[in-house]
């Protein structure tokens, strides 16, 4: 059953989630300061996105933490710094980054499509999001999140942005 639907007293039937019934309540509940209904709502979506991920997923390798600097502690991959790692919509992998994904000899990652994220620090699958969904977490993925390419920076030197006339992030 759904954690954040069972808190705020929503039944769940076996196999299936009543989300729009769930959002209702969480939206309709005064007690509630608008913090707590936001995080509750990103928790029944986080528990919907673990339920469909592909029970094929290599979970090893998807629980294992990459780094942009190991000594450091400080999480992403070759390519970027980053506290997440995204689900790759056409095999199923979580993946570093599409550059880290596409050099390992696998197919092009269509980032553009990508819903759902794994968060490095609490292991949490969740949707594409620049904050963890996981209260008890609740880190920041990376400085710079684009929502529409889906891209994640954590490296302070860079000013990224995304160019509307080339429909893709850039660094000036």
């Amino acid at each position: 059953a759904c954690v954040a639907a069972r808190e705020v007293g929503v039944p769940m039937s076996t196999g299936t989630r009543n989300t729009k019934s769930a959002i209702l309540t969480i939206m309709r509940d005064p007690s509630l300061s608008k913090e707590e209904k936001t995080s509750r709502i990103r928790a029944l979506y986080a528990e919907q996105y673990k339920d469909q991920l592909s029970p094929s997923r290599k979970k090893d390798k998807d629980e294992e933490a990459t780094y942009f600097d190991k000594k450091n502690n400080i999480l992403g991959c070759a390519h970027y710094r980053r506290r997440c790692k995204v689900l790759c919509p056409d095999c199923k992998e979580f993946v570093s980054c599409r550059h880290c994904h596409g050099n390992s000899g696998n197919h092009e990652m269509r980032r553009s499509a990508v819903t759902t994220m794994k968060c490095m620090v609490c292991n949490t699958v969740q949707p594409v999001n620049k904050t963890c969904a996981n209260k008890d977490c609740n880190k920041e993925m990376a400085r710079y999140y684009c929502s529409i390419c889906k891209f994640f920076d954590d490296d302070p030197s860079r000013h990224i942005y995304h160019c509307k006339d080339c429909g893709i992030c850039k660094d000036p």
